[in-house]
């Protein structure tokens, strides 16, 4: 079974298991974390990935009843799946919002949305293990070392739980590479030759240098 596990721009400490899927919403907690964002960078990016959401939303009618950004930022992630996955499919649509400018945002985070277009990594990975300032993520050619939004990663996928299967967006931000507030979690029990086998994958990419704390 598959958890969709979302971090959202809230506040307070609540976790809900909701619909068929089992989708698991971690509102923003008060805490401070190292292994986060800065807070005010945190706003920022909820900020932009719901005007993109409503602006998806709008523009390829997908869910009538996410009417606007208030909306967007209160709905459930069962509720935006298919607005997401859109938006990340389709490269024009960051390059028609910017060209728009709906929301009137500055060059500089214009620049944050092109580097998304351009740079994101839409895929599953092995959320291999953590460390003090980063979730530790094996991809296929690269270790990336990803940092949580508002909610420690780690408190959403306990670490007795790693290594385990994950499918998220990565974006960069700020110089640091962040998720999308997204990731799907495959409940599938490793054994140990399967855990020594991303042992192994890890140490020849270290070996290999293939570590990203920047896409």
């Amino acid at each position: 079974m598959a958890e969709i596990i979302c971090a959202r721009a809230g506040s307070g400490k609540k976790y809900k298991d909701c619909c068929l899927n089992k989708i698991i919403q971690v509102d923003f907690k008060n805490e401070k974390y190292s292994d986060c964002i800065d807070e005010e960078d945190a706003r920022m990016f909820f900020k932009l990935r719901n005007f993109l959401f409503d602006y998806t939303n709008k523009k390829y009618n997908i869910n009538c009843e996410l009417k606007n950004v208030d909306d967007i930022n209160n709905s459930q992630p069962e509720e935006v799946k298919q607005i997401r996955e859109k938006l990340w499919s389709d490269k024009k649509i960051i390059k028609e919002y910017i060209k728009e400018n709906p929301n009137n945002i500055s060059k500089e985070i214009i620049q944050e949305l092109e580097n998304w277009n351009e740079k994101k990594i839409n895929s599953r990975f092995v959320l291999y293990k953590y460390e003090e300032k980063y979730a530790v993520l094996l991809g296929k050619e690269n270790i990336y070392y990803v940092k949580g939004l508002k909610d420690t990663i780690k408190n959403m996928i306990p670490e007795n739980k790693v290594p385990i299967f994950v499918e998220t967006v990565l974006l960069p931000f700020k110089g640091q590479i962040i998720y999308d507030s997204y990731i799907i979690q495959y409940n599938i029990s490793f054994g140990k030759g399967i855990k020594e086998t991303f042992d192994k994958e890890y140490k020849e990419l270290i070996k290999q240098k293939k570590i990203k704390y920047q896409l």
